[in-house]
């Protein structure tokens, strides 16, 4: 059943790295985690910075808030095809803002998982595309 599954978990909250003098502030970079047995782990996508120093570093602004260089769509886009959202449109309308990245920086099913899809467990009937689920 773990084949089959896919959870994750993903924080839009950043901080900034120097100190207001009363904590830190609101910042850019955040994070996702996924995990399942169809992942292929073990690996990270986006770029950290080589120095935490404002001024030397290209990928922190104003303070230390990290310029992100890999978008949410592009974790939320191979998830989608995993889970067998396919057509393009269909894709357009689950991430809404994926048409404003570069497809090389969205990373696509094979990229992040080993099987390409969830298998159904015997017995079982996939769901459709277009199919309602009522959750009790």
């Amino acid at each position: 059943m773990w084949e089959s599954v896919s959870v994750m978990s993903a924080s839009e909250f950043g901080r900034t790295i120097t100190n207001n003098g009363f904590g830190t502030d609101h910042g850019w970079g955040g994070h996702a985690l996924l995990a399942g047995g169809a992942v292929r782990g073990g690996r990270l996508f986006g770029r950290y910075p080589g120095t935490l120093l404002v001024p030397a570093s290209d990928k922190l602004q104003m303070r230390g808030r990290f310029i992100p260089t890999t978008p949410w769509e592009a974790v939320f886009n191979a998830q989608a095809q995993w889970l067998g959202v396919r057509d393009e449109a269909l894709l357009a309308a689950v991430l809404p803002n994926r048409a404003n990245f570069d497809g090389d920086i969205l990373l696509a099913k094979a990229d992040v998982f080993k099987a390409a899809t969830p298998t159904p467990r015997p017995g079982t009937k996939a769901l459709a595309p277009d199919m309602e689920v009522e959750v009790a």
